[in-house]
């Protein structure tokens, strides 16, 4: 019997280099819409369908990634269509790991005009520099959304035919038994 060739082993992965410095990024917290969530409705954090005849209330969701507290203040700045609408001042800083919002800000209409069409909200997180970060690349975040004149249709449901049903979820049994990510 032959012998069998010589297998290199892969490198040992190495542990990752712990942080020494906060991280504020765009904040997701579970069955919300995101860091920028625009609603006609108080605390909803939700998008809903929107239109330019009524207040949007604007929630804003920041996070602190890191194991390091902020200790310094810093502020978040919102746009409008590339136009600063309002700045988010953040005067205690932030703990490790949380999650801060600032829920239903409703001056956007007086601030600016809002027309139908899409418009971009954009948030820049300590646009002044104020906190140094593990990760400067990580702080802008924008959202495209689209205004309509008057009341928004309701989306209306999806309603599957029973073969319809069935063939979406033909699949199904071969996913729930594979070891193979998917």
């Amino acid at each position: 019997v032959p012998p069998k060739p010589a297998v290199a082993l892969p490198p040992a992965p190495t542990a990752p280099v712990p942080l020494t410095l906060p991280n504020l990024v765009p904040g997701w917290r579970l069955d919300w819409d995101g860091p920028i969530i625009v609603s006609h409705q108080p605390e909803t954090f939700q998008h809903s369908p929107l239109t330019v005849d009524r207040t949007p209330f604007i929630d804003v969701v920041i996070h602190n990634e890191s194991i390091v507290e902020v200790p310094a203040p810093f502020s978040v700045d919102l746009y409008f269509d590339n136009r600063l609408v309002h700045t988010f001042e953040f005067s205690e800083g932030m703990g490790q790991n949380q999650l801060v919002w600032f829920p239903d800000w409703d001056e956007l209409a007086d601030k600016t005009q809002i027309t139908e069409g899409p418009h971009t909200l954009k948030m820049v997180i300590d646009p002044d520099n104020a906190v140094e970060e593990a990760d400067e690349g990580d702080n802008v975040y924008q959202e495209t959304l689209v205004w309509v004149a008057g009341i928004p249709d309701a989306p209306a449901p999806t309603i599957y035919s029973n073969q319809e049903l069935q063939q979406k979820l033909a699949n199904l049994q071969a996913i729930l038994e594979t070891r193979e990510p998917v």
